[in-house]
């Protein structure tokens, strides 16, 4: 689990990677900007200031793959 609100998204296809070994966001953009897309929209304020941080995630696909490669 991140604890860094503007780490990069992972995606893993559990069917056949249920070890989660394999981070496959960077051959799926599409289903990874969804994700964000959901993630960004479930979140709402909290009455508590120290949980209300802006999220300024970096997801572009180059950053992603420049991960993965180093992930290798």
């Amino acid at each position: 689990m991140a604890t860094d609100p503007d780490s990069l998204l992972e995606l893993y296809d559990l069917s056949t990677d249920p070890k989660e070994a394999s981070n496959v966001a960077g051959k799926y953009p599409e289903v990874v900007a969804k994700m964000d897309a959901l993630i960004k929209g479930a979140r709402t304020e909290s009455p508590e200031p120290n949980f209300n941080f802006p999220l300024k995630r970096k997801a572009t696909q180059a950053a992603m793959a420049h991960e993965m490669e180093g992930d290798k």
